[in-house]
């Protein structure tokens, strides 16, 4: 996994409740946590054969044995937020800074492969706003296929194994539309109104 490590700055404006800057948090913490986790099985792929002649539960299971055990915690944040801590506790995204003002900024400090998957699917919930009134309904239909799009493993031949595609399932993409609610509100509410990632060293101050 590369451990390289970025800021995501959100750009906020207006005025924000104490339920609504850690309700933000919250979502984009899980985004992090889900494509943390999902990366994580992505990597293992190539290995799971070789594991299989180790480890008796592969031989007669496969990689169902692998996704009964982890699969599971995907469906709830607080599980998966636990599970982030206990298996990479040195990546767990964190707080670099945060300016409250109109306009103001949120830095995020975690693994930047991760971070640049969170960046655009926040990116596209920012597009898709601008183009909302337009094409109320199409935009529906895109935003769904984000969702599902963002909790897909994108290892082709991962996605050949019915026991790992069922994380690409509907019901996944599911899981990450009912969890990013509040994101999507507030960007609709011109709140949350850019997202991108800073160049340079993850310390730098302006």
């Amino acid at each position: 996994m590369d451990t390289q490590n970025q800021i995501l700055r959100v750009g906020i404006e207006g005025r924000w409740t104490a339920t609504e800057m850690a309700s933000s948090l919250k979502e984009i913490n899980f985004l992090y946590d889900l494509r943390l986790y999902l990366n994580a099985i992505e990597e293992t792929e190539p290995y799971l054969e070789e594991m299989s002649h180790f480890y008796p539960p592969f031989q007669r299971y496969g990689k169902s044995f692998l996704f009964a055990r982890y699969a599971q915690p995907l469906h709830q944040p607080e599980d998966l937020n636990r599970n982030t801590k206990i298996i990479f506790p040195e990546h767990v995204l964190r707080v670099s800074q945060i300016k409250y003002a109109s306009p103001g900024i949120k830095d995020l400090l975690g693994l930047e492969g991760v971070l640049k998957e969170v960046r655009l699917f926040i990116q596209y919930l920012l597009d898709r706003d601008q183009q909302r009134e337009a094409q109320e309904l199409d935009n529906q239909g895109k935003r769904i296929k984000n969702a599902r799009d963002f909790a897909k493993l994108r290892v082709e031949s991962a996605r050949a194994d019915k026991e790992i595609e069922m994380l690409s399932s509907d019901g996944y993409g599911e899981i990450v539309e009912d969890n990013t609610r509040q994101l999507s509100r507030l960007v609709e509410e011109r709140k949350i109104v850019s997202i991108e990632m800073l160049e340079g060293e993850p310390n730098q101050k302006e």
